[in-house]
């Protein structure tokens, strides 16, 4: 998100909570809140506030981490079977187009995640040795080593990202009477 979208999401987050607790969310809170929701499309993050907020059994303001699986369980779903059937299908063509002599053009043409599904797979030559005519065993096997493959590195992309979070929040400032109990 870029800045004004940021200040939009942190005027929606501190008017939901308000809606709810009758009293202003602490600044520190509301930073914090919003970095941890920065990284999530603009739109999705207002339309998941807007439903949380409209839930007649919710009692409480939305937490990031309800926004953040509103989003990305469904966004990752449709995404990442998509693009694993893609990796998959990708390696099972290129074993024909490219043959067992040239793994590393096979490397090259693949990326680092189908990389990933041939080595977890026995590697190059082993595929190519192995690989049968119309083998749908294969190929979801590789699916789903894909969709694995996927989910672990998108994982990881948000650690890296929440990480930089607490540049903005140093510990001294989180322990120094703000917020702490």
């Amino acid at each position: 998100m870029n800045e004004q979208e940021l200040s939009q999401v942190k005027a929606e987050y501190a008017g939901t909570y308000f809606y709810f607790k009758h009293e202003a969310m602490p600044d520190l809170v509301l930073k914090m809140y919003v970095n941890d929701i920065a990284d999530l499309p603009f739109r999705g993050v207002m339309t998941a506030l807007a439903i949380l907020r409209r839930d007649p059994k919710r009692d409480r303001p939305p937490k990031p981490g309800e926004i953040r699986a509103m989003l990305v369980k469904s966004q990752d779903t449709v995404d990442c079977t998509a693009e694993a059937n893609r990796i998959a299908g990708c390696i099972v063509s290129a074993v024909g187009l490219i043959g067992y002599q040239r793994p590393a053009l096979a490397r090259e043409r693949l990326g680092e995640i189908a990389w990933r599904v041939v080595n977890a797979k026995g590697g190059w030559c082993e595929i190519c040795s192995s690989l049968k005519a119309n083998d749908n065993s294969f190929f979801a096997q590789c699916r789903d080593l894909a969709h694995t493959f996927i989910i672990e590195e998108r994982n990881l992309s948000i650690l890296q990202n929440t990480s930089t979070c607490f540049k903005e929040f140093p510990p001294a400032q989180l322990t120094s009477g703000q917020g702490a109990s």
